[in-house]
């Protein structure tokens, strides 16, 4: 009988050698497929087939030489008001270029004085 509880905890000790083991680190964050692209992959985009565009439908300014110094300041005070624009702060980074994409909806929705500008500026 004296055994008995001896043999109980090597049967206990072996027991508990043999169960799993909780991992000590967490489990690798699936990367995200925008996550993957490269500076490579961005470069081989060429833009060839895209449709010139310089109607009032989603125009896009090539540069900001073609603005008179009013229409500048006007720029840079939009800039200013951006950079504490909430939406545009959003930590899920998809997200956050959701926002900034949808900012740039608006200005063409509206057709702004700017609207063709207005990408320039978010990028």
């Amino acid at each position: 009988m004296a055994r008995l509880p001896l043999i109980l905890c090597v049967l206990l000790l072996v027991a508990a050698a043999e169960a799993p083991k909780k991992p000590t680190t967490a489990p690798a964050k699936p990367t995200e497929p925008w996550e993957t692209i490269t500076d490579k992959d961005v470069a081989s985009i060429t833009y060839d087939d895209a449709q010139e565009d310089s109607g009032f439908v989603t125009p896009l300014a090539q540069d900001l030489s073609n603005l008179d110094d009013d229409t500048k300041k006007e720029l840079n005070q939009l800039a200013d008001k951006m950079d504490n624009w909430v939406p545009g702060q959003e930590k899920d980074l998809v997200q956050q270029i959701r926002n900034w994409m949808c900012l740039c909806t608006f200005a063409d929705l509206g057709r702004g004085l700017c609207e063709a500008e207005v990408p320039d500026v978010v990028l």
